[in-house]
């Protein structure tokens, strides 16, 4: 994923149609994959650059993407156990030093139950 806050940039990707290059405009944001390069959109500056700030933003998220990104910061796995859960939203600001607490306002705000079997695994059912 690449987001532009100012200036301009050329994306090329050899999956694309002719292999010209793209040009993304501040304030747009694409994704690269091996299939080639997503049309352009508009994103929120502040959840994008919330990680330069030690924060992680979250609005109306699917459970399984925050638990994935919780995943990527965090030693160890947190496993959600009921495909249904993955689609509940949550909503919040976070500390990225701290996702503990993201487990916490899950437990608190979403119907989940929160098992840890070790530090390294926690299961939501």
């Amino acid at each position: 994923m690449v987001s532009l806050v100012s200036g301009g940039v050329s994306l090329r990707s050899e999956a694309g149609p002719s292999g010209a290059p793209f040009v993304l405009k501040a304030g747009q944001q694409a994704r690269l994959s091996p299939a080639g390069i997503s049309a352009p959109h508009p994103f929120d500056e502040i959840a994008v650059g919330a990680w330069r700030r030690g924060q992680i933003v979250f609005y109306e998220t699917p459970l399984a993407d925050v638990v994935a990104e919780l995943n990527r910061n965090r030693p160890g796995r947190i496993v959600i156990l009921d495909e249904t859960l993955k689609r509940l939203r949550i909503s919040g600001v976070f500390k990225t030093d701290a996702p503990d607490e993201v487990i916490a306002a899950i437990q608190e705000t979403l119907p989940v139950r929160v098992q840890r079997l070790t530090d390294l695994l926690v299961l939501l059912r």
